[in-house]
């Protein structure tokens, strides 16, 4: 019986993340994509049911020092950037963000030290 109620948690969850990248305009590429890294990673899923319950992200998973909120923080920064403005206005998407921060995320524990590189190089427009 454990077993229909965790696959019909995964179900909603799925379905959730669907819902949400839609919102912000992601492709079902991106959805399948971050769900196979939400699958895959345990401590990452526990995160996003958390966001989806909370709304809000715990940051309780951290990588080499980041954590999601430090994550959200620089799509926050990169989408200021984008925007060409310097704060955060009405055209910034924090559904868009929360769910590029957990890509992020996925991205820092497959390859610490090239995700970290990266964030380090600087937000030059030409650098994302």
């Amino acid at each position: 019986m454990s077993d229909i109620i965790i696959k019909g948690e995964k179900i909603m969850a799925f379905e959730d993340l669907r819902y949400l990248a839609a919102s912000a305009g992601k492709t079902e590429a991106f959805v399948d994509r971050l769900w196979e890294e939400l699958l895959s990673k345990p401590a990452l899923y526990d995160e996003f049911l958390y966001y989806l319950k909370a709304g809000t992200i715990k940051g309780r998973l951290s990588v080499e020092g980041y954590d999601l909120l430090d994550l959200f923080v620089y799509m926050m920064s990169y989408s200021n950037l984008r925007n060409d403005t310097g704060k955060n206005t009405a055209l910034c998407d924090k559904t868009e963000m929360v769910l590029d921060s957990f890509m992020a995320m996925a991205e820092l524990m497959n390859d610490p030290e090239g995700y970290i590189k990266k964030l380090n190089e600087g937000r030059g427009m030409d650098k994302m």
